[in-house]
């Protein structure tokens, strides 16, 4: 009987467990889910809200307006952080996938510029702020909630699911958005492109539900039962705290600049730049995105073997280094005779290369900032990093290239991104 029971108990534990993975990281899925949606469907969108004289420009305006949402994430993090620390992560996190769930249910049943005028492009600017108010404190609650929910063992592999499920939620908003657009353009246009935005209402539900049915992280808990919570997180954070948060912040220039410009620049700079046709350049950037994401599994894995520092410290070493010669040789294979294989080479090198960074992370950071203000802390300095250098990436790539007519400038602005995170990574000691 006692062997029987302790086996119900820990069936019981590791139930309930894939339930909190699966409540923290559904919500993070759906956030980057409409943000690859919207970026796939971005000149449906300027078309019906954004009308202009030009089909370029109404795809700018609405471009515009992917790029204020993201710069709503610093905010978004300060908010929803607050609540974190003060009220706790499973509250944070009800808030933050409201806050995405509702908003992009909202755009699916939003009237067009035909029907209400200049009011449908306010609205689509609202919601689109709304939604990046949720990614600053969505994608940092899950990684709190994961952190501290799983022993420091599992931690690396469990923690590095965020980052997989940003990735494959982006992938699959994509995949939808590829998939209405097979519609007549006139059915597109219609109602077509409505409907994978409607799909989030009910997924976030289901996160909804499942993040009200899991407890308080343990951490959390006892602070909360010792009364010793954060009473003013950001005031406190900022206090106390700055410098975790500058070590984050240096951490993620790294995480924001080699993302933004190895996995979603290098179209451009492959069609663009090197000249590649785009039906070949898409299915590579596809294939080495698929592989970022199966390796990030792998890569936080390993942290839990060998050291989290150690896994990034080879991530950075190795991209500081690799970055040239694996763009050098990605410019000569687009000439080959056999330019789609021999492109798709070094491109899956960089991300195993870049997964190696990205798989420890998020188990990193939870172990690099306090119990107390540890989600206000992280929101800033991840928040204000990424807004900072991630979104801005590809125009500096751009602007380096018609500046100095290098066309390997992204790689080296990759690598000295890594020199500065490897500092950053060496120079602060961790607190746990």
């Amino acid at each position: 009987m006692p062997l029987r029971r302790a086996i119900i108990a820990k069936s019981t534990k590791i139930k309930y467990l894939n339930t909190s993975i699966i409540a923290g990281i559904i919500g993070n899925a759906l956030e980057w889910y409409d943000f690859g949606l919207y970026g796939y469907l971005a000149a449906t969108i300027g078309e019906l809200f954004f009308p202009a004289s030009d089909k370029r420009s109404s795809l700018a305006l609405a471009f515009s307006v992917f790029a204020i949402g993201l710069f709503m994430r610093p905010v978004g993090g300060l908010i929803i952080g607050h609540y974190g620390d003060k009220l706790g992560r499973r509250f944070a996190l009800i808030l933050s996938i409201l806050s995405i769930s509702v908003p992009t249910f909202l755009i699916g049943i939003l009237p067009t510029y035909a029907v209400a005028g200049i009011w449908s492009s306010i609205m689509m600017l609202l919601l689109r702020m709304v939604q990046g108010l949720s990614v600053g404190g969505e994608f940092i609650g899950a990684i709190v909630f994961l952190g501290e929910y799983t022993p420091h063992n599992k931690r690396g592999l469990i923690c590095s699911l965020v980052f997989f499920s940003s990735t494959v939620g982006g992938l699959l908003g994509s995949f939808c958005g590829m998939i209405v657009s097979l519609l007549p353009n006139q059915d597109l246009v219609n109602w077509g492109w409505r409907i994978p935005f409607l799909i989030a209402l009910p997924v976030g539900l289901i996160g909804l539900y499942l993040r009200q049915h899991v407890k308080e992280t343990p951490p959390f808990q006892t602070l909360k039962d010792q009364n010793k919570q954060a009473r003013s997180p950001i005031i406190e954070a900022f206090k106390l705290h700055r410098t975790e948060m500058l070590a984050v912040f240096g951490l993620i220039i790294f995480q924001a600049i080699s993302f933004y410009t190895l996995l979603l620049y290098s179209v451009t700079w492959l069609t663009v730049e090197i000249g590649m046709p785009k039906d070949q350049a898409l299915p590579i950037n596809l294939f080495a995105t698929l592989i970022f994401a199966i390796f990030i599994i792998i890569a936080g894995h390993i942290s839990d073997i060998l050291g989290r520092r150690k896994v990034i410290f080879f991530g950075l070493i190795a991209l500081c280094v690799l970055s040239y010669p694996l763009f050098a040789s990605i410019q000569m294979a687009v000439h080959s005779t056999h330019p789609f294989i021999l492109t798709l080479l070094p491109f899956s090198i960089i991300a195993v290369l870049l997964a190696c960074f990205n798989g420890p992370l998020a188990a990193h950071l939870v172990e690099m900032t306090p119990l107390k203000n540890r989600f206000t802390t992280l929101a800033a300095g991840y928040n204000f990093s990424a807004a900072i250098f991630g979104g801005t990436a590809p125009l500096i790539c751009t602007a380096l290239i018609a500046w100095t007519g290098v066309l390997m400038m992204p790689a080296f602005y990759v690598s000295l991104a890594a020199i500065i995170s490897l500092i950053v990574t060496i120079s602060f000691t961790k607190r746990s």
